[in-house]
Order: C-alpha cells, then sequence, then structure tokens
C-alpha cells in the first residue's frame, strides 16, 4: 500500500452555478467542493476529505482559492491536475497541484485571505463582465469610503458586519487592508484578513456603498462597528461581485 501523502490544489472558479463551496446533504445540490470531490474519487478511487481556504458562499467567485487533501493513490499532481481539468474546466480550473509537506492544511495553514469586490457604476451593465461584477448604475463618493474604511481597520469584533458564527465562535478578526479605488466606471474594493466571518466582506462592501452614497457616515460606520449588532449594518452587497483573489501562507506580507 502506498504511502498517504498531501496533495494541494491550486483553483479558480467561475461561481455563478454552484450553492457555494461546501458540499450539502443532497447531492443535487451543485457545488464546488462536491463537484471537484466527486472528481478526485473517481481518478483516485478513494474517498476524499477536501480542506479549503474559504469557504465561498453561493454565486461567489474565485481566482486564487487552495484546497488540500490526503491520499494514498499513486496518482502525480500532474495527472490530477490534468484530470480535474478535463473534467471541470473552464467553470473549475485547476492551475496547480502538488505534494506538500503532511502538516499543511489549506484552511489552518494560511495566515491571510484576500478577496476583490467590484462595482459596475456605468449606465447599462456590460454582457461580458456582469457575472462578476455588481452593477449599481451611479456615481459613489469615493474619498468618503475611503474614510469609513480607515475606521474598519485592525482587530475588531465585527458582529455588526456578518451572519453570526453560532455560539462560542469568535467574532473578533484583524482587518488589515480595506482599500476603495476608482477606475472609469469601476469601484473596486479590496479587503484582506487574517480570515473573514460568513458574509463580512460584502456587509462591508454594501456598508462602504451607503456611505459613497450618503446615506451613512464614516462616524455611523465607526458607531456600528462599536454596538455589536448586524441589524444596524446594510445588507449584504450582490455575490456575483466578490472573487477569493488571494490566500496567503507562511509570513504575512
Amino acid at each position: 500500500m502506498n504511502v498517504p501523502r498531501t496533495i494541494r490544489v491550486d483553483l479558480a472558479y467561475d461561481g455563478t452555478g454552484f450553492r457555494g463551496w461546501a458540499a450539502q446533504r443532497d447531492p443535487q445540490i451543485r457545488t464546488v467542493e462536491g463537484v471537484l470531490t466527486v472528481a478526485l474519487e473517481e481518478l483516485l478511487r478513494e474517498p476524499v476529505s477536501l480542506s479549503v481556504a474559504g469557504r465561498t458562499d453561493a454565486g461567489v467567485h474565485a481566482r486564487g482559492q487552495v484546497a488540500s487533501f490526503r491520499t494514498t493513490s499513486a496518482r502525480t499532481p500532474a495527472q490530477i491536475r490534468d484530470f480535474l481539468n478535463g473534467r471541470l474546466a473552464p467553470e473549475i480550473s485547476i492551475s496547480r497541484a502538488g505534494d506538500v509537506p503532511a502538516g499543511f492544511d489549506a484552511r489552518f495553514s494560511a495566515s491571510a485571505r484576500e478577496y476583490r469586490y467590484v462595482i459596475d457604476g456605468s449606465e447599462a451593465p456590460d454582457p461580458f463582465t456582469g457575472r462578476f461584477t455588481w452593477h449599481r448604475p451611479g456615481a459613489l463618493d469615493v474619498t468618503q469610503m475611503r474614510d469609513a474604511a480607515k475606521v474598519l481597520l485592525g482587530s475588531h469584533d465585527f458582529t455588526s458586519f456578518c451572519r453570526h458564527p453560532g455560539a462560542g465562535r469568535s467574532t473578533v478578526r484583524d482587518l488589515e487592508r480595506l482599500s476603495v479605488r476608482r477606475g472609469d466606471d469601476l469601484v473596486v474594493i479590496g479587503a484582506r484578513a487574517n480570515a473573514f466571518l460568513h458574509q463580512m466582506v460584502r456587509i462591508l462592501v454594501g456598508t462602504l456603498v451607503h456611505v459613497g452614497e450618503g446615506r451613512l457616515s464614516p462616524g455611523d460606520v465607526r458607531r456600528i462597528l462599536a454596538a455589536r449588532n448586524r441589524s444596524l449594518a446594510p445588507k449584504a452587497a450582490p455575490a456575483r461581485g466578490l472573487t477569493l483573489e488571494r490566500v496567503v501562507y507562511g509570513r504575512r506580507r
């Protein structure tokens, strides 16, 4: 019998047709984890349990997702990559597969995650990018949005900006970066943290958009953060504008 080893898979996917990353009990519910697991088990001829860096929600995309699993199969990383791409691309694309040390875990070994949210402020939606942007016509006050973003930086209890994870689970996260930049008709929001809570990025984006519209001030955002009350923050921005861009391992920089 072959010695068990750990495989890391770097992948990207269009989340439009998936009910998020996490596999569901009902096999008819299509998820990234579910589709990937079925393909891997077909190739490796053994059960596969995936660990993932970011459990993306329904409709959220990934450019730099990372998953890992243990296997006793003799299949090479190149064979795994090529088989998965043959079955799943272009909806799911494997850029790299490789052996990693036994202690590596895609979720627990990660030191930071980076997300990107794109808002399209043009008058008419673009059919070629519409699956990956929130079409919201009209200008936003980017200067005010940046001032509000600064309020949120650092280690805080983000209860006001997430779906609560349940009793006994921490809602403290270290938000290292929350940037807002404009390019033509697009407003791009970048977020980096040690980890994110459920819907946290989308709720932060929804809040910044309210600031950009003049419906909230940076001071209001500070009060919402301190209140630790989800009902005070705006609803989450649509999933389609959000992409997991990168997962950081080792020293954060």
